[in-house]
């Protein structure tokens, strides 16, 4: 039993390293397909999440997992460099709406193009069934984490919270 608890250990702890390695890989490609855009990843997903609405920057933050700080930089360099503009917030006037300009939807257009060309060469070499088993595997494994999170931090913190990561 020990032996079983073991592997189920260092199975698990093999695939949390190799998810932060694709992760880091994965920033790093998206970083070389965005940068002849003048864009980096990070702008790329702020970009993505204001083209389905326009979203204050703390939703962002919140929907992106990334602090609230980082992302009123991006929205700032965004605005200045034309690609996305702040809107009125009918809700809450001190929290304007940053959404998307028709220059920042060509933008985006353009790095999904890149993007569908750099999958085209990835499949070549993949079989799409082990993807798309492997993809529903990451999000039952990211429901477990996340449940597993929520009750824990209710233990500790003896009640609800209110973490962006799990959003």
């Amino acid at each position: 039993m020990n032996k079983q608890v073991n592997q189920e250990t260092k199975s698990f702890n093999e695939l949390i390293l190799q998810i932060f390695a694709i992760d880091t890989l994965f920033l790093s490609v998206g970083d070389a397909l965005t940068a002849p855009l003048n864009l980096t990843s990070a702008r790329w997903k702020v970009l993505g999440k204001i083209a389905s609405q326009p979203q204050t920057v703390s939703a962002l933050a919140n929907n992106i997992g990334y602090a609230r700080q980082s992302v009123q930089r991006i929205a700032n360099l965004l605005v200045k460099n034309g690609l996305a503009e702040y809107l009125p917030n009918p809700q809450n006037k001190r929290a304007q709406l940053v959404t998307l300009t028709t220059q920042g939807e060509e933008k985006l257009l353009l790095v999904h193009k890149q993007q569908q060309a750099w999958i085209k060469r990835l499949m070549k070499a993949l079989d799409p069934k082990i993807v798309e088993a492997m993809t529903n595997q990451l999000k039952d494994i990211f429901y477990v984490i996340q449940e597993d999170y929520i009750r824990e931090l209710k233990n500790v913190k003896g009640g609800e919270h209110n973490d962006r990561r799990t959003k």
